[in-house]
């Protein structure tokens, strides 16, 4: 993995460290997707963390791949939290 470089406008990833959380974005879209999709019919509650997912879609589909796994993270966050007081819940 290479290393950041650091500009004014902020850290700049390396085009291997770039690929690596683009990645990690799309997979985690997924399944989060995948995950909301069952589990929001025995929650519906659940749906309050969709708007947040849709702003990560938007910045994975432009390019800004750090501030969605940002985005994505904070989901995730949530919905593990819901896990927890929700035991019945499939694992995320």
């Amino acid at each position: 993995m290479g290393t950041a470089s650091l500009t004014g406008a902020g850290p700049v990833l390396s085009p291997e460290s770039r690929d690596v959380v683009q990645g990690m974005c799309a997979g985690m879209l997924r399944r989060i997707h995948l995950w909301l999709q069952r589990a929001v019919l025995d929650v519906p509650q659940l749906a309050e963390v969709v708007p947040t997912l849709r702003q990560a879609a938007r910045l994975y589909g432009e390019g800004q791949y750090e501030e969605c796994l940002s985005h994505v993270m904070a989901v995730g966050r949530k919905l593990e939290e819901s896990r927890a007081a929700q035991p019945t819940l499939p694992p995320l």
